[in-house]
């Protein structure tokens, strides 16, 4: 059995699933990197001296020591790329593309990489539009959505978004006009669930209405309890390089309402309903729509189910990694 190196600096879902794909794929060394001072330097340099692959989630300062090494031991190098390591948006500081320094780190690993898995063509032009010359070196492999996990069930009122809670996210995930929209949504409830990151959380309750809460962070388990009962799933986001949350939302058979940004139109497809224009308009305009919606929760969760299978991926990455 070959053995891979798999560096990360953050577990999330999409993650884990990918560590559980290919644990069952390959004799798997976990690299968790999430600060500067858990890089291992010794460790490192062991690990990618006996592996056969080092495999990346992410370009970033984490993976500058496992590029170096790989090339160094003649190693082939993956890295799956898209989301803060290819964004450049300036207007609200999003991105490793916006300063020299970050981008030269990220591109730099990107250029050394054998193989770049993006999760979206979104993302393959994003990474396209950094270097002309990665095109042909990208592979485009979907994420895997678990599909027993979030079986629809009889929805009520709500209106979901899941993200964690900062400044940043306020705008890039469209916290602030999903918070906005509630005020003149009062026969909805709207239920935000994410990590608190900052005082910005502080801003969002002191304008909170009475139909409107923030959860914090939930377990999994109510995760999956809320994306189950809730009718829509909103998020009105300024950038997805895949948009998870949205793709388990719509596995539960939430009604997905979204921007036409990123990879939001490649995942949601016919049954996502579109914001026109990122304001509070915009989403009233959108939801109202559902008057009209022809889609029922069980065809939603079929269109993830058949699209963004973990099988499917699991193949791909495994014909990907034993072809280097």
């Amino acid at each position: 059995m070959k053995k891979l190196l798999f560096v990360h600096n953050r577990q999330t879902a999409f993650v884990r699933i990918d560590l559980h794909i290919l644990r069952e794929l390959f004799d798997v060394h976990e690299l968790d990197v999430r600060s500067k001072w858990k890089l291992r330097p010794f460790e490192t340099i062991r690990n990618a001296r006996d592996c056969d692959i080092v495999f990346g989630w992410f370009s970033s300062w984490h993976m500058v020591l496992p590029v170096f090494l790989a090339k160094l031991f003649k190693k082939p190098v993956v890295i799956v790329t898209g989301g803060y390591d290819t964004a450049n948006l300036q207007e609200i500081g999003y991105g490793n593309q916006r300063k020299w320094f970050s981008r030269f780190v990220t591109n730099w690993n990107l250029k050394k990489a054998d193989l770049l898995i993006c999760n979206s063509d979104f993302t393959k032009n994003e990474v396209i539009g950094i270097n002309h010359g990665f095109q042909n070196k990208i592979r485009v492999i979907y994420h895997g959505i678990p599909a027993k996990q979030f079986n629809p069930k009889p929805k009520e009122n709500i209106v979901l978004n899941v993200g964690n809670v900062s400044r940043e996210n306020m705008h890039r995930k469209g916290i602030k006009p999903f918070a906005e929209a509630a005020v003149l949504m009062p026969e909805y409830r709207f239920l935000q669930a994410g990590r608190w990151i900052d005082d910005s959380i502080q801003t969002l309750k002191q304008n909170a209405p009475n139909n409107l809460e923030f959860l914090g962070y939930v377990t999994d388990q109510d995760l999956t309890a809320l994306y189950q009962k809730s009718k829509i799933y909103l998020q009105p986001s300024l950038h997805e390089g895949f948009g998870m949350s949205v793709a388990e939302a719509m596995m539960a058979g939430c009604i997905p309402v979204v921007t036409a940004i990123g990879a939001l139109p490649e995942v949601t497809g016919k049954f996502g309903l579109v914001i026109k224009s990122l304001s509070v308009d915009g989403i009233l305009e959108a939801i109202k729509s559902l008057a009209d919606y022809p889609y029922t929760p069980n065809e939603i969760s079929d269109h993830i189910g058949q699209n963004f299978t973990i099988a499917r991926r699991k193949e791909l990455l495994n014909q990907c990694l034993n072809s280097l």
